[in-house]
């Protein structure tokens, strides 16, 4: 069973750099939609999530992908 089928709302906590000092940093919420699903050997179901307001280098949509265990669909 799938518990994120494609176009699920997902958040999760994320590491960032203060703009004016990187070396302290602090938690954020990402948001995301979930684009597809895999699962590994294991069972381990693997997400594949569009974040939501980053774009890569070519100017697309940022891909990233975490365990579905790491993310909270949003309600």
């Amino acid at each position: 069973m799938n518990a994120y089928p494609n176009g699920t709302r997902i958040f999760w906590f994320a590491t960032a750099a203060l703009p004016n000092d990187p070396q302290i940093t602090r938690t954020v919420v990402k948001y995301g939609t979930v684009v597809e699903t895999s699962c590994l050997e294991d069972g381990t179901q693997i997400l594949k999530i569009e974040v939501d307001n980053e774009l890569n280098e070519h100017g697309e949509a940022r891909q990233i992908s975490l365990p579905a265990t790491a993310v909270t669909k949003v309600t």
